[in-house]
């Protein structure tokens, strides 16, 4: 009888457990495999659904961004008529036949005392993002034709009601007052005629009067 070490029947029996021990082996390695690519499917659904949602996320703030812009600047410029103050200030309109009035011949465009009054203004919007671009074109595109010297009190009286300075060319306003309605009223003041404005003018300030 052979000693056990050397029994052929114990080396078998070792190698296939060792090969049974290999075969577990791979199965795990093929089993932690399979789980590390199931999580990076999950998390690179994970990505592109948050991406999604970000980018939905972003349109819908920009939306409302713009929104909000056009609110503000829409609000300044052309406004909502509502009653005014009293002022004691403001002349009595002349009786009928005693005044002629006549058209100034400067208008607001390249006027270098609009433009800086302007500026003033806008820099009390520079915190609002969005906002100060767009104000500048509708300043503009408002001013376009109008007096120079109406332009100025309307800009200057503005400027006084955003800052709280002094003087206030119209006492009667506020910081809501919007740009349309500043200009008719320093028009009244100036005993300027719509009439002898030039139509596009006389149109744009008289709508929602």
């Amino acid at each position: 009888m052979l000693p056990f070490d050397l029994d052929p029947r114990a080396d078998e029996a070792d190698r296939e457990s060792e090969a049974s021990r290999d075969r577990e082996n791979i199965d795990d390695r093929e089993t932690d495999f399979a789980d590390r690519r199931d999580r990076q499917n999950d998390s690179a659904d994970r990505v592109e659904k948050e991406g999604s949602f970000i980018e939905q996320a972003a349109g819908a703030i920009g939306e409302r961004v713009r929104d909000e812009v056009s609110k503000i600047v829409d609000g300044v410029i052309h406004g909502e008529d509502k009653p005014q103050a009293s002022d004691d200030a403001e002349p009595v309109p002349p009786k009928r036949g005693t005044h002629k009035p006549r058209r100034p011949a400067t208008t607001a465009r390249d006027d270098a005392q609009v433009e800086r009054l302007t500026e003033e203004i806008l820099d009390a919007f520079s915190a609002q993002s969005g906002v100060r671009d767009r104000l500048q074109v509708e300043i503009g595109d408002m001013l376009d034709g109008v007096p120079a010297t109406i332009a100025r009190q309307a800009l200057a009286d503005w400027r006084a009601d955003l800052y709280g300075t002094t003087p206030d060319p119209d006492s009667a306003t506020d910081a809501e007052t919007s740009l349309r309605q500043r200009i008719v009223r320093q028009l009244d003041k100036a005993r300027v005629s719509m009439g002898d404005l030039p139509t596009a003018v006389r149109d744009r300030l008289k709508r929602q009067r």
